[in-house]
């Protein structure tokens, strides 16, 4: 089983969480402890790894949508 950081980052990678409250859920969801999700600087790394991961794949629509 990954850590629960590890597991963290993948999920925001998705960029499937605009929330870090919604990617704490999923965590307890999968039966991790996401009390371990704290501080200023991871919480910015989530925000922005989920941030970029949306961007990159609305571009990725954007430009198949244009190619038709």
């Amino acid at each position: 089983m990954k850590t629960v950081l590890e597991r963290a980052f993948e999920l925001a990678r998705t960029g499937g969480f605009q929330k870090i409250r919604e990617l704490r859920r999923r965590l307890q969801e999968e039966g991790y402890n996401s009390s371990q999700i704290e501080g200023p600087v991871l919480m910015q790394q989530l925000r922005e790894m989920s941030k970029a991961a949306r961007a990159a794949r609305n571009a990725l629509t954007l430009e198949h949508c244009e190619k038709r």
